[in-house]
């Protein structure tokens, strides 16, 4: 029977499900892992069968999964939040005791691993097959006692940190520590500085054949039944964060968000503070006693379920420590307000630990700053001028680059009609930065990875659809790796997404991902096309008004430059009609008044090539592509024709011969293609 683990980037993150044996290979599990290097990779604590792969392709998670789930390795969790000697000498005694029992034959089919934080993993493994329950029963029976063992992690869907990966909060790697250095004075403050970097080991631990004083422990009733939480996953001693659905918390501050919905951690001495903040946090929105009462009531509730080893804040604690203090005086009201300090610690360390999910106002050092004195601002000028020219993103269009100026952290616009050329525009753009070895970013919103590969191939080599796909018919191996290579050539410094909808937010986080995994700035990054990005709104042109302004501010935080398609209104004409203003993008007018840039794109003869008109003589040919700069704040506004390959999708400028051919014979074919195209509608 096939079985398998979960593998997951991040906490936040959608993760996989994979099978247990390509786990099991350390060469791919490595090779996993390296595609986000320094980023923090978990992995189940159980494996399962097909059925939990099944719930996760259907679902896109493994929430509520209530299917078998087994290890045949035992495991505990030390953790000390005040003093790491603490879970140091819980674990020396945990090993103790196994030793013991097993007559000196555990220490060989066992690790033990730092954290990477505050604690350590101990695994002993064996040739048995356990179940949460039964892992739960032994584990904590053989660490009965013991203050940092935590015995609320055997829900069937836990997920612990991959070792030799990096803890997000401390920075630190989990790390494999030798037992017999527990017992040394100075292990704590040596086992931080080896944990800054990944340990090189081999896990050379053998199953414990004996498993009879486990079995033992099986066979006796618990006095107490272990604590077994169902879909709750712990991050750094909090729980419940990956349950929590961020996308609604628009306009909280997501660490306020995360906190009422109960995932404070009971016994660090903080959930009277939290609690009497998040009551100031109501009260701001307008709650009366009463509705700010029910509510932490409520998230009271809630931290229980997530905590069921603690006591629950009662109703009349929070009405008496809480409730009277946030309403005992009507003058500190602040109207809309967080009801919490930048500077709250406590705050911002839930704040940290929701990471990527988090880039609330609050806490976001991006934003604590929200207005600039005139020294900032000339601070910032004299890098802006003095890096101009590395600043500035060429696209290989030279009527484009010696007149407009593509800056990185700006936001421009390219608007054409539907099947104009935009797209073909984009790569040609995209071709040239791959030669000038600058890292982009494309986002096809629209189009899908196969038809957008054919679109290269056809590009890049000239032939046609049913040339290309004789090549793969035929499976001559010859074509088809000089087709890959050809493209990957061209286009290697470009990575490619092809969601189906995006939000800003979501683009701005992905490309942060690229720049960790390669170690380069994106230095553009294309979306193809405004309409497909996702937005906050169920109204579409709310979304329109509203991805419009954030888009300047994704390009900011990216300090890339950000090059945006957009389709033409319906009362703007069609893809012959010169596009001459910028009030003509398709949605809101929100998008030319944040862009820096507006590119228009329209082709006169559109669907006339090599069309006689009967009546002129005239003979007009589809080769040509108009190209107006309708707003340019580093540049004038003009336009101008470039030469235009429809087969191949390939726009390139004119040669001065082209030029004066176009402004002697066909600029004056115009005028006759439009009544002729009028006439034959």
């Amino acid at each position: 029977m096939e079985l398998f683990v979960r593998l997951q980037e991040t906490l936040a993150s959608k993760g996989s499900v994979i099978p247990l044996t390509e786990y099991q290979d350390s060469i791919k599990l490595k090779s996993t892992l390296k595609t986000s290097p320094g980023s923090d990779w978990y992995t189940s604590l159980f494996y399962y069968p097909k059925d939990i792969k099944e719930l996760f392709e259907t679902k896109g998670s493994v929430a509520g999964y209530k299917g078998p789930s087994y290890s045949k390795s035992l495991v505990w969790d030390f953790d000390s939040k005040e003093d790491l000697n603490l879970a140091k000498k819980d674990v020396r005694v945990l090993l103790s005791t196994l030793k013991k029992l097993s007559g000196g034959k555990a220490l060989d089919s066992l690790k033990v691993y730092f954290s990477g934080n505050k604690g350590f993993h101990v695994f002993l493994k064996t040739n048995k097959e356990f179940t949460p329950n039964e892992m739960a029963a032994v584990c904590s029976k053989l660490a009965e006692g013991l203050g940092t063992f935590d015995q609320v992690i055997y829900n069937s869907t836990r997920l612990l940190r991959i070792v030799n990966t990096k803890h997000q909060l401390s920075g630190l790697y989990k790390i494999v520590v030798d037992p017999y250095d527990l017992k040394e004075p100075t292990f704590v403050d040596d086992i931080k500085k080896l944990a800054k970097a990944p340990s090189d080991w081999v896990d050379n631990s053998v199953p414990l054949e004996d498993t009879s004083f486990i079995e033992e422990i099986l066979a006796t009733k618990p006095e107490k039944k272990a604590l077994v939480l169902e879909d709750v996953e712990e991050v750094d001693g909090i729980r419940g964060l990956n349950t929590i659905d961020f996308r609604k918390a628009y306009k909280t501050p997501k660490c306020i968000y995360a906190l009422s919905q109960g995932i404070m951690v009971p016994g660090r001495g903080e959930r009277n503070h939290i609690f009497l903040h998040l009551g100031n946090f109501y009260r701001n929105q307008g709650h009366n006693k009463e509705l700010t009462h029910n509510i932490l009531k409520g998230i009271a509730r809630s931290n229980k379920q997530l905590y069921p080893e603690s006591e629950e804040l009662s109703k009349q604690e929070i009405w008496n420590t809480v409730i009277t203090r946030v309403f005992s005086n009507e003058n500190n009201l602040n109207p809309g307000g967080w009801g919490i300090k930048q500077e709250d610690p406590i705050f911002a360390k839930y704040c940290k630990a929701i990471k990527a999910d988090c880039s609330c106002a609050i806490h976001n050092t991006e934003t604590k700053k929200f207005s600039l004195t005139i020294d900032d601002i000339a601070g910032d000028f004299d890098n802006f001028a003095t890096n101009f020219d590395r600043n500035v993103v060429t696209t290989g269009i030279d009527f484009l680059d010696k007149n407009m100026k593509i800056c990185t952290g700006t936001t421009s616009l390219l608007i054409g009609s539907a099947g104009i050329g935009k797209t073909s525009a984009c790569l040609s753009i995209l071709e040239h930065t791959n030669k000038e070895d600058n890292l982009s970013v494309f986002f096809s919103l629209d189009m899908g990875k196969n038809l957008l590969y054919l679109k290269l191939a056809q590009r890049l080599t000239g032939w046609n659809q049913t040339e290309i796909f004789k090549c793969f018919k035929n499976n001559d191996r010859k074509l088809i790796e000089f087709l890959k290579t050809k493209i990957k050539e061209h286009y290697n410094n470009t990575h490619f997404d092809f969601s189906g909808m995006l939000s800003l937010d979501d683009m701005t986080h992905r490309i942060n991902l690229i720049e960790q995994q390669t170690s380069k700035k994106v230095k553009l990054v294309i979306v193809d096309y405004a309409s497909r990005i996702k937005g906050p709104y169920t109204d579409t042109n709310a979304n329109e008004a509203y991805n419009a302004i954030a888009s300047k501010d994704a390009a900011d935080k990216t300090q890339s430059a950000w090059l945006i398609l957009n389709q033409i209104s319906r009362a703007s004409g069609d893809g012959a009609t010169p596009l001459r203003t910028k009030r003509i993008a398709k949605g809101s007018s929100a998008w030319e008044e944040s862009a820096s840039g507006i590119i228009t794109l329209w082709r006169s003869f559109l669907g006339l090539d090599n069309v006689t008109d009967p009546e002129s003589g005239l003979t007009f040919y589809d080769k040509y592509m108009n190209i107006a700069l309708v707003k340019n704040r580093l540049g004038p506004e003009m336009e101008d024709v470039l030469m235009w390959q429809g087969d191949r999708g390939l726009i390139t400028d004119m040669t001065p011969d082209q030029k004066d051919r176009y402004d002697t014979e066909e600029r004056k074919k115009i005028k006759s293609a439009v009544k002729y195209r009028y006439e034959n509608k």
